[in-house]
């Protein structure tokens, strides 16, 4: 079992579709919701259904029997399979030193079993290495880049997307301490300035935008991203925004020629 925390938008989502990747075996992945902390049903649900479209009908038999799902799922686990479940955090609701019993009691199981065959990866925004049901879990903290990985980064969007002068060298410094070098939010950033100058994104973001003096906050980054999309949305036709809405509350990923078919707006 490991546990990868980290802010919202540093990448933990990206890096477990790599380990679903280089994963030789079955693998499932979710995402987990509010409904999910009252109890593990809806998530032993969505594995039963991912598992048995790879051939792996236990899960499900066992949903069919009525037997435990909990003690089945641990029983799985004993095999070579990936489980990878995101969001944990609406699970922990607003106390992450309470775990709901049932998410407890799996978890000491599959940590009370070392020779597990099974692998479960779970990810969440929230600080949760000090908590006494994860002291026997191995934990890794995801954070966002260093300024000079952050500068690489920044100039190769830049590059990418043909506004390599749109960004003055001397600000880009600043610009990654502020956004606390999460890729989301600079990927944000220069999706931004299709529609604004840099000049403009300042003014817009005029209060979060003070940087020079400031530490880094995870909720300053998050003022600062509501506010550059609410100035995208601004510059964006009413079907395409309706359209965008509608596919905001899908989790999984998928390509993004998708948009194409139905975005009048084809700068993808």
């Amino acid at each position: 079992v490991c546990i990868l925390e980290g802010f919202s938008g540093v990448g933990k989502t990206f890096l477990s579709r790599k380990v679903t990747q280089a994963f030789d075996g079955t693998s499932a992945s979710l995402t987990t919701t509010e409904a999910s902390k009252e109890s593990m049903e809806e998530v032993i649900l969505d594995l039963a259904s991912q598992l048995d479209l790879q051939g792996n009908k236990k899960l499900a038999d066992a949903i069919d029997k009525g037997e435990n799902l909990r003690n089945t799922l641990t029983r799985i686990l004993q095999e070579p399979i990936l489980i990878i479940i995101d969001e944990f955090q609406e699970i922990l609701g607003s106390d992450e030193e309470v775990l709901p019993k049932d998410w407890r009691l799996f978890l000491k199981g599959l940590t009370s079993r070392p020779s597990t065959k099974g692998k479960l990866l779970i990810l969440t925004n929230r600080i949760v290495n000090h908590t006494k049901w994860a002291e026997h879990i191995d934990v890794k903290i995801l954070k966002g880049f260093s300024v000079n990985d952050g500068r690489l980064y920044l100039n190769n969007l830049l590059n990418e997307s043909d506004r390599a002068n749109e960004i003055p060298s001397e600000q880009e410094e600043g610009i990654i301490r502020l956004l606390g070098g999460n890729p989301r939010a600079i990927k944000l950033l220069i999706s931004s300035l299709t529609f604004s100058s840099l000049e403009d994104l300042i003014k817009v973001t005029e209060e979060s935008w003070e940087y020079k003096g400031r530490y880094f906050s995870p909720s300053l980054v998050e003022k600062l991203e509501i506010r550059l999309l609410k100035n995208i949305l601004n510059h964006i036709n009413e079907e395409d925004e309706l359209i965008l809405r509608q596919i905001s509350v899908l989790r999984k990923p998928f390509k993004k020629q998708v948009f194409g078919l139905f975005l009048k707006e084809r700068h993808l």
